[in-house]
């Protein structure tokens, strides 16, 4: 049995299906390898573990049989990837002992792999096969732009399974994706996503929102993956235990954590007592330059502030370590944007951890932003000041107190 294939596309597949395979499984140790199932009509590769997997599909050039194996991705494809854009012919083969091995063959020469009993590889049943599923689809560069936008804010490690990730809430109108780590808070909201039946047609919200928290490792997946099937329809898929995430060619399947997340839109407020609007791209190279310099004058990241003042018609950044004692002699961090604010903010300072600022500002990618205060002490609110059409974005950091 073999079957021919264009080696940029499989090289493509094993290189996007590849960021899920663990280096190693001691449990499972088939895990650690591609899964390959080949038919007439398709190849599909399998990649992941027991929490999450993906599977992407292409088709082949020729084709004599169907078969299953596992095969590990070193060397496989690194030696895909060295190779020239040509067709590949990859043959079932079997020794005299009975092992099987994969003789993959190209323009200059040939390479063989043992390979493994596909039967090893621990079958996961997809949301999509369950009763009581709830399907949301939705342009998959408004998901992109929304797991882009909350992910910085996601919590750090797994300590707090609820909130190491991206929350998914799927109304009957709209998708809310936020994230938070008890710091800053960020929500994206797309209102023409959707809740959809079997064969796409709409349907009514179920008696329970639907939510769910996406972990890490697969919000950064996907985050990855879309920018290559922009503005194609991405489906979501949820069963109380898994989610689904489907588009183009590939989907990618998840265990979720459901345990309860904070009510995140009594924490985002409509409107704050002053607003200012600032050039976003300015503010981040600003703010980049004084965090660089800060954590050179500090004594490390953790201790690392930033000061924001607004005097003179300007916002004032300065940098350094204020915590048990001054900036190192002779060493000064300071930028400054001109801005126009209410009067009644002249002299107001308000000081956050700079790292977590830096991370804060990365959920906001646009020319122009505009930043909502109450008071110093409060947290502050950043909107883009113009938005895609059908979404929403914003979010909230806490300032510390020195």
């Amino acid at each position: 049995m073999k079957f021919t294939v264009n080696s940029n596309e499989l090289s493509t597949l094993l290189q996007n299906v590849g960021r899920l395979v663990p280096t190693s499984n001691a449990s499972i140790p088939a895990l650690a390898n591609y899964l390959f199932e080949v038919t007439s009509e398709r190849i599909s590769v399998t990649g992941g573990d027991t929490s999450m997997r993906s599977t992407g599909v292409i088709a082949p050039l020729e084709s004599d049989g169907e078969m299953r194996f596992l095969i590990a991705p070193t060397p496989l494809l690194d030696y895909i990837k060295s190779l020239p854009v040509q067709p590949l012919t990859m043959a079932m083969e079997t020794t005299e002992e009975g092992a099987r091995y994969i003789h993959l063959i190209h323009s200059t020469g040939y390479l063989d792999i043992p390979v493994g009993d596909a039967d090893l590889y621990v079958s996961n049943e997809t949301p999509g096969a369950t009763d009581g599923s709830v399907m949301m689809s939705m342009n998959s560069s408004s998901l992109l732009a929304g797991i882009s936008a909350v992910l910085p804010a996601a919590y750090p490690d797994t300590s707090r399974e609820q909130l190491h990730g991206v929350h998914f809430v799927m109304l009957t109108d709209r998708l809310e994706l936020c994230a938070t780590d008890n710091v800053q808070l960020v929500r994206y909201i797309d209102y023409d996503a959707r809740l959809v039946g079997e064969e796409g047609e709409l349907t009514q919200a179920p008696l329970t929102d639907p939510n769910f928290t996406l972990p890490v490792k697969v919000s950064s997946f996907l985050q990855s993956i879309l920018p290559n099937f922009a503005n194609e329809e991405a489906l979501v898929i949820f069963n109380q235990k898994q989610v689904e995430v489907r588009f183009g060619t590939y989907s990618v399947v998840s265990q979720v954590s459901v345990l309860s997340f904070p009510n995140y839109n009594g924490l985002l407020p409509d409107t704050m007592t002053y607003m200012i609007e600032i050039d976003g791209q300015v503010l981040q190279r600003a703010t980049t330059r004084v965090n660089y310099l800060s954590n050179i004058v500090g004594l490390g990241a953790d201790a690392s502030l930033i000061c924001i003042t607004f005097e003179e018609h300007a916002m004032v950044m300065k940098g350094g370590f204020y915590a048990q004692g001054a900036n190192t002699p002779g060493v000064d961090v300071e930028e400054r944007i001109p801005v126009d604010y209410p009067e009644q903010m002249e002299g107001m300072q308000i000081t956050f951890k700079t790292n977590t600022f830096i991370k804060f500002l990365k959920a906001f990618n646009a020319e122009s932003l505009q930043m909502h205060i109450s008071s110093a002490s409060q947290p502050i609110m950043i909107t883009p000041t113009k938005v895609a059409d059908q979404t929403d974005l914003r979010g909230i950091t806490a300032p510390v107190r020195i």
